[in-house]
């Protein structure tokens, strides 16, 4: 037992370190925003939303189609067995 508990205390050190380190390097930096007093300031909006139709109705009326023949086949293995 001693020895997962050394192991957890290892882990914790390690991840304390590397927020520290974190920290130092400013990634932490909204956090930092809101120490001042300050409230974050909004830009302008950029929406770019990619026009991926073409794709989308492919991929959908693809797997409709794999569907579909799926089913043929289904339907056509439970006639033959019903004939047999």
């Amino acid at each position: 037992m001693g020895q997962g508990r050394s192991q957890s205390g290892r882990r914790v050190r390690a991840v304390a370190r590397s927020l520290a380190i974190m920290a130092a390097l400013g990634v932490f930096s909204a956090a930092a925003a809101y120490a001042h007093g300050g409230l974050p300031k909004a830009g302008p909006l950029k929406a770019s939303l990619p026009n991926n139709h073409l794709q989308y109705a492919v991929t959908w009326y693809g797997l409709a189609a794999v569907i579909l023949i799926a089913g043929g086949f289904f339907w056509r293995s439970r006639r033959r067995a019903a004939a047999a």
